[in-house]
């Protein structure tokens, strides 16, 4: 089963005062989508917090997958309409959680960013692979 999901907002503030500017972004795309041409596919988990900060000091923990979590292959990463976008392959049951809930999962992109000093604009963007997250489910 295969799942549109919208990553990210470009070119505007986030909660957090980044910006993401889609110059960037595009970047972090033709080479992400490089390693994904070379290997088939990239690996992700479900259950990594939506919020967590990936531009300063990520955990370790999130350096590597974690072949027990792993819920999708990304197949595709694109930006439409100053969204960065991706199209990822739900694996076993959570294909089936999806379909039996109704839902799609949300989706965190995992990445590491740079940033001139005292400057909340991105101006390096490497995206690492794309993880999920369960909806609010109320």
């Amino acid at each position: 089963m295969e799942q549109l999901i919208q990553l990210l907002s470009l070119d505007v503030p986030h909660p957090n005062g980044v910006i993401y500017p889609t110059i960037v972004v595009e970047d972090a795309c033709t080479e992400f989508n490089n390693r994904i041409k070379k290997r088939g596919g990239m690996l992700g988990e479900c259950g990594i917090p939506p919020d967590i900060s990936w531009d300063n000091d990520p955990p370790a923990r999130y350096m590597e997958i974690d072949l027990v979590r792993a819920s999708h292959i990304v197949r595709h990463v694109w930006i439409e309409d100053h969204e960065l976008q991706c199209k990822v392959q739900l694996l076993s049951k959570y294909a089936e959680i999806a379909q039996e809930l109704n839902i799609d999962f949300l989706g965190v992109p995992r990445a590491t960013g740079a940033f001139e000093e005292g400057s909340k604009t991105c101006t390096k963007y490497t995206l690492i692979t794309v993880d999920l997250a369960l909806p609010e489910l109320i």
